[in-house]
């Protein structure tokens, strides 16, 4: 009867080290990490692996329920891939806990999944919302100054192109070359 530990996180700014770090104290014998980074997203075959390594009598340890798939009707198709194994599943907040054949369990399970669901799409929401009313960090809003131009100059003489120029200074390659017109 082991205890195997899954972790997911959904972008390359996320960090999986507080969930293995809640993982590895909840004695977890192994713990399986799903991670999307660029193109790859690999919770599918991550889903796949932690459903055939479970055995029965063993329990799956998550962080929190939605940390099994994107949506909810992902997450209770993997919790009953899990279940029909005999596989319990277990989450660190309390909320979860499979391993009872208790009817209401079993409906508080899948109501907690829906309202994990609309819980992640809602902080999805804000978060494309804020998004749109932040400017983009380190842009200049003001026109290269005579400091900046001197430093253009050189820079241009020692050799660093106009594309970079344009990037190091946040302007368009236009106003890099105004400024190594004048």
């Amino acid at each position: 009867m082991a205890l195997i530990g899954f972790a997911r996180v959904t972008s390359r700014q996320q960090d999986l080290e507080a969930q293995l770090e809640a993982l590895n104290g909840a004695d977890c014998s192994d713990i399986i990490t799903s991670q999307k980074t660029g193109k790859t997203d690999n919770n599918a075959e991550q889903i796949e692996a932690l459903i055939t390594q479970a055995q029965k009598g063993d329990t799956v340890i998550l962080t929190k329920l939605y940390r099994l798939g994107h949506s909810a009707h992902k997450v209770l198709v993997t919790l009953k891939a899990l279940h029909d194994k005999g596989v319990a599943v277990k989450t660190l907040d309390g909320q979860i806990d499979t391993f009872s054949d208790d009817p209401t369990q079993k409906a508080m399970a899948q109501l907690l999944v829906i309202f994990a669901d609309l819980e992640r799409s809602s902080a999805a929401d804000k978060s494309a919302s804020n998004q749109e009313k932040k400017p983009k960090k380190g842009r200049k809003n003001k026109p290269l100054d005579q400091a900046h131009y001197a430093a253009v100059k050189k820079l241009s003489a020692e050799g660093t192109s106009i594309s970079q120029l344009s990037k190091q200074f946040y302007v368009s390659r236009s106003e890099i070359e105004k400024v190594l017109d004048t």
